[in-house]
């Protein structure tokens, strides 16, 4: 089992960093799916690593995926993050659904038995039963 670091306050914290995400629209680098998953992570953990990136366009995210040193967003991820089993993720984890193959997939943080993310269709909620790839926070 991968050891977890968790701030103090980090699960109310979750929780009200997802629902302010789900009450704005989407927009590229303000309220999109890596946004959301910095900011949740910053709220579990005390550390945002896209913190240092910033885009406006898809072809910006991919740019900020490059200048990483990443091909995309699954590099990175396995880069800063501990890849674990999906049966093994807890609230605060988050990992990708099947099909998710573009290199700016949607990451879903986990959250109970769901997964929550955005993409430009709006909000995404999906059973973690449904991520088959998953990193630790």
């Amino acid at each position: 089992m991968t050891e977890r670091h968790r701030v103090e306050g980090w699960s109310g914290a979750l929780r009200d960093t997802i629902a302010r995400h789900h009450a704005m629209p989407f927009e590229w680098g303000v309220c999109d799916c890596a946004r959301m998953l910095g900011d949740c992570l910053l709220a579990v953990t005390g550390s945002d690593p896209l913190a240092g990136y910033r885009w406006t366009t898809p072809t910006g995210a991919k740019r900020a995926l490059k200048r990483a040193g990443a091909s995309s967003a699954v590099e990175f991820f396995s880069r800063h993050g501990v890849e674990i089993g999906p049966a093994f993720g807890q609230r605060g984890d988050f990992g990708i659904v099947a099909g998710d193959v573009d290199a700016l997939m949607a990451p879903a943080v986990i959250d109970g038995a769901f997964a929550f993310s955005k993409n430009e269709s709006g909000n995404v909620v999906v059973p973690i039963s449904a991520l088959v790839r998953v990193w630790a926070a």
